[in-house]
């Protein structure tokens, strides 16, 4: 299965990709995607490091599962 992980560099996304490797899902191509601020960073799942895509160019067509988080404070 395709997934993507948007927000993968947050707390709540590597929680996730912890998540998924413990429970051995099934995975057949990997997505981190983030803010550009993170793109070309590198995250690790099952021993392999696969580097972080950008958010406002990702092509969503890749993928049969995508993970969202949102993060808002409220003042």
């Amino acid at each position: 299965m395709n997934i993507a992980i948007v927000g993968a560099t947050g707390n709540v996304g590597r929680k996730i990709i912890e998540v998924l490797e413990k429970k051995n899902f099934p995975v057949a191509d990997l997505y981190f995607v983030a803010s550009s601020k993170s793109t070309g960073s590198k995250l690790k799942f099952k021993n392999r490091e696969i580097e972080v895509e950008n958010l406002e160019t990702f092509d969503f067509s890749k993928v049969e599962i995508a993970f969202f988080f949102s993060w808002r404070k409220n003042f």
